[in-house]
């Protein structure tokens, strides 16, 4: 593909922009079209079992099988057979819904599972006021904060060690002030000055639904089950638990978070097949593929489809394994050379809008642009962004996107009981970027957390998670 490498360098050099434009969307187009049969076929084969699957008997399939016969529908139309001008844009519609739909949806699972993190710190530090075993004292006071810096340091890359600081900060005993949890939170907020709008945005909305702050519309009605289990959690007297209760509480919590962690897993594979039926209906008029590769890539669909629509299906099918076979290394050649020219499409809807007219490529860049979108591995990504959001912030947004935090926490903070101020500061702690300037501080903060807390049971706790992290699971 260093024909296309030179194509878009000769566009960014406004060099026979009338012949090379339309070479490299037609490129792109068939590389995106491609991939996105190859991942689409093993996905949904992937999805056929998953479903069949005795593990997710406790997620509400009703939803997921009505999404997907809808999919199913469009796939048949246009992915197995050619579709028709006219039903072209009916399914680019629909597709572009039914993605939304599971958006919307998937907010509310997120939605779930911080809240229900919240509540797994906090049973997890009333677990220990119920157990027999000898505490180490020692261990806690001397040499816990020496064997978390160790492992901090352990690793190089800075990336790994700033997720080992966030994991750590998660879980260490939080005794700080509310002047003092928002003041890491503004130094934070600093970061983000000179940043676009929806940047700070985004953020924000990490923070408030980490926080518990975030209720999507559809958040009481969507998960009945667990929204049962989350409100029985939420009115619980945890400074005055008895074990029994524990006990009780602790099963419920076990069992919405495996449900909305399946629910999660079966909307995430479920949107990345979305987004692969869209770009191959976007695409498919503009892209010139291997016919062979196209074919085995449809025999798998087709096949596929015959389970999910009752008819006789076999997954071990040999012509299948072939199929997957063939496509070892196609999804990672072709990403390569994707990444390497996508800068092109921004490059060409930023500075070349009046040639695209001229040569009638407008359309097609602006479905380049959302092909980018869907492919680029942020699975529920905004296809379609609003000029607002891209501007950079002015202080005066970034100020007031804080304030307007900081209030909803201190009303949180007033109306909600200590255990749960303090897991709402840990957890929202652990999701701001890395606050401190060198080791000596990391150290020091450890070590001022491990020492306020005089709870034996949140101690026990503390020693038990932070042995978890540092031993993995093991």
């Amino acid at each position: 593909m260093k024909d296309l490498s030179y194509v878009a360098s000769e566009i960014t050099k406004e060099k026979n922009l009338e012949m090379n434009l339309p070479k490299f969307a037609n490129s792109m187009m068939s590389l995106y079209n491609g991939l996105a049969y190859v991942k689409l076929s093993m996905n949904y084969y992937t999805y056929y079992d998953m479903l069949s699957d005795k593990e997710y008997e406790n997620t509400d399939l009703a939803k997921i099988k009505a999404f997907l016969e809808r999919l199913n529908t469009i796939i048949e139309k246009e992915v197995i057979n050619e579709g028709s001008v006219e039903t072209l844009e009916e399914s680019i519609i629909e597709t572009d819904n039914i993605r939304n739909e599971i958006i919307k949806i998937m907010e509310v699972v997120t939605s779930y599972v911080d809240r229900l993190k919240i509540y797994e710190y906090i049973l997890n530090r009333v677990e220990f006021k119920f157990s027999k075993e000898e505490f180490d004292e020692e261990y806690y006071m001397n040499d816990l904060t020496n064997d978390l810096m160790h492992y901090i340091l352990a690793d190089k890359d800075s990336m790994v060690t700033n997720g080992k600081i966030a994991e750590i900060i998660g879980q260490l005993p939080i005794r700080l002030s509310k002047n003092k949890f928002f003041d890491y939170i503004s130094g934070s907020f600093s970061l983000y000055r000179g940043a676009q709008k929806g940047t700070i945005d985004d953020f924000v909305y990490a923070l408030r639904t980490t926080a518990m702050l975030d209720q999507p519309e559809g958040f009481e009605s969507g998960f009945q089950d667990v929204n049962n289990i989350y409100n029985d959690l939420k009115n619980a007297d945890y400074k005055n638990l008895t074990q029994e209760e524990y006990k009780a509480l602790a099963d419920k919590l076990l069992i919405a978070t495996q449900t909305m962690s399946n629910t999660s897993d079966l909307f995430v594979i479920l949107i990345q097949l979305v987004n692969d039926v869209y770009t191959i209906i976007l695409s498919k008029m503009y892209a010139f593929n291997n016919v062979d590769e196209i074919n085995k890539s449809k025999y798998v669909i087709k096949s596929t489809l015959e389970g999910f629509n009752g008819n006789e299906y076999d997954s071990d099918d040999e012509k299948i394994i072939d199929c997957f076979t063939g496509f070892e290394g196609k999804q990672e050649k072709i990403i390569t050379v994707t990444i390497a020219n996508e800068y092109v499409i921004d490059y060409v809807l930023k500075n070349q809008s009046v040639t695209l007219q001229s040569i009638m490529l407008e359309k097609a860049y602006n479905a380049l642009s959302i092909i980018f979108k869907l492919q680029s591995g942020s699975d529920f990504i905004a296809l379609y962004d609003s000029t607002d959001k891209q501007e950079i912030a002015s202080n005066d947004y970034v100020d007031i996107a804080f304030n307007s935090l900081i209030a909803e926490l201190e009303t949180l903070f007033k109306d909600s009981s200590q255990i749960i101020n303090r897991a709402v500061m840990s957890t929202v702690l652990s999701q701001l970027p890395v606050f401190f300037n060198n080791i000596d501080e990391i150290q020091r903060y450890i070590n001022s957390s491990l020492i306020q807390c005089s709870d034996k049971a949140e101690k026990m706790a503390c020693v038990e998670v932070m042995n978890l992290l540092m031993n993995g699971d093991n």
